[in-house]
This record gives structure tokens, sequence and C-alpha cells, in this order.
């Protein structure tokens, strides 16, 4: 038996030796059935394994992510990952990962959604007054255009 695939030849009951790694790229008719049972005892154990976990989880930063088995990015291996729950994006969430990453990514995430399109900041007026100022691509073109017909300076001769 392989230390990756479940093969059809194997008359072993035992499903505790297969690995949680299911090839995308068998072909084989025969291996569909194979791949199905141990795709859904793999999900079994995969929702007890993220019970657990998530029990575990103790930092603050886990509120804002979303466990899960997914691919890792190299080997494409089942491994526990993590969403981040406003982009979304999967980060690492194995027991040596740590939380470093993901309080950093949740750093910049939160930066990253404070400076959404429409969204008000504070800026002053032309006489001082602060006010509220949302940023609008057809008013910006319009200054550009209006500060270009102006005349130039250069050199102090007017051009």
């Amino acid at each position: 038996m392989s230390n990756q695939h479940s093969s059809p030849e194997t008359h072993d009951n035992d499903h505790t030796h297969q690995s949680n790694y299911i090839s995308l790229d068998d072909t084989n008719p025969s291996l569909a059935p194979n791949v199905e049972n141990v795709a859904n005892a793999t999900d079994a154990e995969e929702e007890e394994k993220l019970k657990a976990v998530k029990k575990a989880r103790k930092a603050p930063v886990w509120e804002h992510f979303t466990i899960f088995f997914g691919p890792h990015p190299k080997t494409s291996a089942r491994v526990l990952r993590a969403a981040c729950n406003m982009c979304h994006k999967p980060l690492g969430a194995g027991p040596n990962d740590g939380t470093r990453h993901l309080s950093d990514h949740l750093k910049s995430c939160a930066n990253k959604r404070k400076r959404d399109a429409g969204q008000p900041t504070l800026s002053q007026d032309r006489i001082g007054n602060v006010v509220a100022f949302t940023y609008s691509q057809t008013v910006a073109r319009i200054e550009i255009l209006a500060f270009k017909s102006l005349p130039s300076l250069y050199n102090g001769i007017i051009m």
C-alpha cells in the first residue's frame, strides 16, 4: 500500500493507515468507490479534529478566523488552514504555525478595510475648517483639468 494513495488491490479494512491525501489526478474508475469511502471517513475524522482544535484555540486572534481543512499551498496535502473572516484569505493554522502571522494579517487586513473607497476621512477645507472628505475620481479629474488650463510659471516667464 502506498503512503499517499489507496490501492484497489488492498484488502485491509483498517483505514487508520491511509493518508488523508486524496489525489485528484486518479482517472481510474475502479478507484472511485475507494476514494469516496476514504473521503467520507476523512470528513468525519476532520470534523472531530476541527471540534477539538476550535476548543483548544485560546488566543483572541482566532475570533477573526475560520478554521478548516484545505490544501497545503506547496504539497496540496489536506492540512489545517484558517480563513480570514474579512477577506477570506487562507493562512496556515497547523499546530506549528503559531499566531503571529494571523495577527499581522489581521492588522494589515483591517488597515485595508479602513481605506475603502467612499469612506470619508477628515481633512481641512480652504479656510481651515475640519470637514469629512470622500475621494471622487470625477472631482479629481475636473480639478486637474482646471489646474492644467492655468498658465504655468517657468523661470518667471508665463507660458
